[in-house]
């Protein structure tokens, strides 16, 4: 505590008060000497309010002058202040007052791009699908895609190449072929105990489940996988894995576009044709690769996702329908590309045979490899029609003039890599440095996209805007304002 005047006790809202009436009004200060002391805050027990200040203290305080600063000193602190300028914007056309333009919000579930109304009656169907052309990759749409990214975006020029090549590729299902054929043949490996070989692949399933990709027994695969999704997810059912959604055409690719409010069947009980192929599963036997199998993201915030499931979704547009199928497509394509690098080194050895040539010769070292080679054991010759005969029936014959030898030494060196940190062999696994770069690239990739091929995807849009409808069939388009959400 301060020191007061006489006889009062001092508190800091006393001595702040005795400095301002000594600075302001000393003729006060006898007075303020002899009036009684302030009394203490009242507590919320108690209900009788502080008396008011002194009439005289109150008038002093309220006809006190405030200084005001100078003019002069205002004026020179303004010239001293540095001039900020805006850039010159270029003059924009008059944009349309309409809805869209004035400023239009949606109502979004929270932190999630989608739309929804609550207790809204949903009917149980399945979802559409189709197969739809992509215009081919021509080194002129390339350096068109190339040059806007460069003018728009930070996206690096070299990954953006990296993307569109992977988009050149043909007969991906054989390569998808080749790549669970040595698959197996690593997880063999790995049982025998050779080389300590690990990595990618080493977790693709149990045996049971193994063996009924390899049959394609759909009854079986639902036990693990959630094919059936008509009925209630069980807790031991895998709600998310891949499928082959990429195939030729004759253009070049074609992707696989669904609707996005019903369910999907994926069994013999599918009314839409959906059922799993032996595409599919052959692709199911690289789920343990980095860009096939379930993300991290989703397995961390697996609650979150199921809340936001729950919710109703507005029908995807054309654009999203399209992003959507080449943001799956692309990682198949990322999959698939060391097979097509090996393709490229085997067919320097041997010019004359053509990718769909070379790609059978793998296959059939690969499968040679992956039925019952010991470890370590020396390169397969080429096969007979004989050997091919005991076999089986999906045994290829090598291409006549075409060593066994060759082509093992060329899948060794582009389907395996040794680990920095244990030396262990283990199965190349590709992945993207930048996803978000990857979007980009498919964001531009749809604005190059001829309009034949463009017409198509929003053709199935209608059809994705009717199966909503169909679906929650009280939708209704709701946009909010700005004003009224403040």
């Amino acid at each position: 505590m301060g020191h007061g005047y006489a006889g009062r006790e001092t508190t800091p809202a006393a001595e702040f008060t005795d400095t301002l009436v000594s600075d302001l009004a000393p003729e006060l200060v006898p007075e303020l000497a002899a009036a009684p002391p302030f009394p203490q805050l009242r507590s919320p027990e108690s209900p009788t309010p502080a008396p008011a200040p002194a009439p005289a203290l109150a008038l002093a305080l309220a006809s006190a002058p405030v200084p005001a600063p100078a003019p002069a000193a205002r004026a020179a602190r303004r010239a001293s202040r540095p001039v900020k300028t805006r850039p010159q914007r270029p003059a924009q056309p008059e944009r349309a007052k309409s809805w869209s333009a004035g400023g239009s919000v949606y109502k979004y579930v929270a932190h999630a791009q989608m739309a929804m109304q609550c207790d809204q009656r949903k009917r149980h169907v399945e979802n559409q699908h189709a197969w739809l052309c992509i215009s081919p990759m021509t080194p002129q749409r390339r350096t068109q895609i190339v040059a806007r990214l460069r003018e728009k975006t930070d996206v690096n020029s070299v990954l953006a190449l990296d993307v569109l090549a992977l988009f050149e590729q043909q007969h991906v299902r054989e390569k998808i072929e080749v790549l669970a054929l040595e698959h197996r043949a690593q997880r063999r490996r790995r049982r025998c105990g050779a080389h300590g070989c690990g990595g990618a692949g080493s977790n693709a399933g149990s045996d049971t489940e193994l063996a009924a990709l390899r049959s394609c027994d759909l009854d079986a695969l639902n036990a693990r996988l959630w094919l059936d999704q008509a009925a209630a997810r069980q807790p031991d059912q895998q709600k998310q894995f891949p499928r082959l959604t990429v195939r030729d055409c004759e253009a070049a690719l074609a992707v696989e576009v669904r609707t996005s409010s019903g369910y999907n069947d994926f069994t013999h009980s599918s009314a839409q044709g959906s059922v799993l192929s032996r595409w599919d599963c052959l692709l199911l036997e690289l789920r343990d690769l980095t860009l096939l199998r379930e993300s991290d993201d989703r397995r961390r915030k697996n609650k979150y996702y199921e809340f936001i499931e729950a919710k109703m979704k507005r029908p995807l547009n054309s654009f999203m329908l399209y992003r959507s199928a080449l943001m799956k497509a692309v990682a198949i394509l990322k999959v698939c590309e060391p097979v097509t690098q090996a393709c490229r080194a085997l067919g320097q050895r041997y010019p004359q045979l053509c990718e769909r040539e070379l790609l059978a010769a793998m296959q059939a070292v690969a499968r040679e490899r992956s039925a019952g080679a010991e470890p370590g054991a020396a390169p397969t010759p080429a096969l007979t029609p004989e050997a091919s005969a005991v076999a089986g029936p999906d045994a290829q014959v090598l291409p006549r003039g075409v060593d066994a030898g060759i082509v093992a030494h060329v899948l060794d060196a582009h389907f395996y890599e040794r680990d920095p940190v244990t030396g262990a062999v283990r199965l190349v696994d590709p992945r993207f440095l930048n996803q978000t770069a990857v979007a980009q690239v498919i964001t531009h990739m749809w604005n190059t996209e001829l309009e034949e091929y463009k017409r198509s995807f929003v053709e199935f849009s209608q059809i994705e805007k009717q199966h909503h409808h169909h679906v929650y069939p009280e939708y209704k388009y709701c946009p909010v304002k700005k004003s009224q959400l403040s």
